[in-house]
């Protein structure tokens, strides 16, 4: 799908689609986009940016995983240890809940775990750039995505049928 629009108040939050229902479209779809990087073998690396959230006959809007409504739930597959990405409304996002006595480093990877039912695990969404203690007694680690969520224009939806 193309990106045919952004909603100027919340530019991190929504974006549109060229595709609708008449195109197989439907609400709860995982969307990525091309992260600009290349795998080892030269492979075209992909990163979670959201889910379809309403679907037109020709269009849909997408709530990007910036978005302070939008959570993921997540794994380090170094460690595997799970927790919740939310958005923060901002180029970076916050995962939660992490065991405090868990192997977590600066710089791991952050994937989808599959639980939830949305995104299917193993997708990329992005990298830890800093750990913070949280009041709960748990860890909370800053993410940056894997994809640049400001500069989208092609998106893959995933179907689900």
């Amino acid at each position: 799908c193309e990106v045919s629009g952004r909603d100027v108040q919340n530019w991190i939050s929504v974006v549109w689609v060229d595709k609708g229902t008449q195109d197989g479209l439907r609400p709860d779809e995982p969307v990525l986009a091309e992260s600009g990087k290349s795998s080892e073998q030269g492979a075209v690396q992909w990163g979670v940016v959201g889910r379809v959230l309403e679907c037109g006959a020709g269009a849909s809007k997408v709530l990007l995983i910036a978005d302070p409504l939008s959570s993921v739930a997540v794994v380090i597959p170094r460690s595997g240890t799970q927790g919740l990405m939310t958005g923060q409304g901002s180029l970076y996002l916050i995962v939660e809940y992490l065991d405090p006595g868990a192997d977590i480093q600066v710089g791991d990877e952050v994937v989808t775990s599959g639980l939830g039912g949305i995104f299917p695990p193993g997708l990329p969404v992005g990298r830890l750039t800093r750990l913070i203690s949280a009041q709960s007694g748990f860890k909370k680690g800053e993410l940056k995505p894997a994809v640049s969520l400001s500069e989208l224009r092609e998106v893959l939806v995933i179907s689900n049928q």
